[in-house]
């Protein structure tokens, strides 16, 4: 009984650091995530992911564009719409590497199969941009040591986030960015979706707040001081 009740409490244990480890991007067990900047200027980096979205993504960019404000985009490699992430690099923003299907087990493909997925990502994004992004975030979040192996052969950066929006949970504006504002603290990384439904009027109200609360947004390279593209020698 007390060796089954010790095994049991054990195998507890075990699975929930498995969870914290690999579920949480801040644990830094598998990768060394960039999640926020110990800073004492109030400044915040937005980062989008999952897309391009055809019809709101563009949405999203003119608001940028509006608020003369400068955001990370992770891109999923199939959906990598040439035109569009030209005119992201061409109106300053950066783009990242979001693996190329985003598929819901690509966290658990074997570190192969990861690394050919990363790199058709990258060619995607170099073959409409001439640049080979340096940063990387990883599907959901989600890290585990074939995660690990990948990121390490392929000489990632990997951004994470502090500030998780869950705008793709459901709610209303309202209640995602007053989560937001209860989260804001210097030197934050904000995860947001530019794939979804509302998510221009999203990010205009989140600008608004930002500006209330004295926050201006510096993109995320910037805020960490890290290279976003691979430097031709």
């Amino acid at each position: 009984m007390l060796v089954g009740a010790l095994l049991t409490a054990a195998l507890a244990a075990s699975s929930v650091w498995v969870y914290r480890t690999s579920f949480c991007i801040s644990s830094r067990r598998w990768v060394k995530a960039l999640c926020r900047k110990e800073t004492g200027e109030r400044v915040v980096a937005i980062t989008f992911d999952d897309g391009v979205e055809q019809r709101l993504t563009p949405q999203v960019l003119d608001i940028l564009r509006q608020r003369e404000v400068e955001a990370c985009f992770f891109v999923v490699g199939d959906r990598a719409d040439g035109n569009i992430l030209r005119r992201m690099v061409a109106e300053g923003h950066v783009i990242g590497n979001h693996t190329l299907h985003h598929g819901g087990w690509d966290p658990f493909l074997s570190s192969r199969e990861m690394i050919d997925n990363a790199r058709q990502c990258d060619e995607a994004i170099y073959t409409a941009t001439g640049l080979m992004p340096r940063l990387f975030r990883p599907p959901f979040g989600v890290t585990n040591p074939m995660i690990g192996r990948m990121v390490r052969e392929r000489g990632y950066t990997v951004i994470g986030w502090s500030i998780r929006s869950l705008d793709t949970m459901g709610g209303s504006r309202e209640e995602v960015v007053e989560r937001i504002r209860q989260r804001l603290h210097p030197g934050a990384v904000i995860l947001l979706h530019d794939n979804r439904e509302g998510a221009p009027e999203l990010l205009s109200a989140l600008l608004d707040v930002l500006a209330e609360e004295g926050y201006g947004v510096k993109r995320v390279d910037k805020l960490f001081e890290t290279e976003p593209y691979e430097v031709k020698k």
